[in-house]
């Protein structure tokens, strides 16, 4: 069972599961602000599991800094960015909107 903390309203739900390395558990979790990032912690062991992501991933450099990866139609510009600049989750945000188009 999730429960949360009071957000900001610019924050984003999780899209993916959150599950806890350390016991197991699969969204079953607490969120904090700490240092202004807001972190997922495990109900049943209490250990820090990961930072949750503020926004929707965008673009932050090149001639489309500052869209919405969602919102890109220019599948060559997202494999180019995605082999070049793009890593971590960034990078599988672009593989995935690619997959999209």
């Amino acid at each position: 069972m999730k429960q949360k903390t009071k957000q900001p309203m610019y924050l984003s739900e999780p899209t993916e599961p959150i599950v806890c390395t350390h016991c197991g558990c699969i969204d079953d979790y607490s969120t904090e602000l700490k240092s202004n990032q807001l972190t997922a912690r495990c109900a049943g062991c209490k250990k820090f599991i990961k930072n949750i992501s503020y926004a929707p991933a965008k673009f932050y450099v090149g001639k489309y800094k500052g869209t919405l990866i969602a919102d890109c139609i220019d599948k060559q510009y997202m494999i180019w960015y995605a082999e070049i600049v793009a890593k971590g989750k960034l990078k599988k945000d672009i593989l995935k909107r690619i997959s999209e188009l």
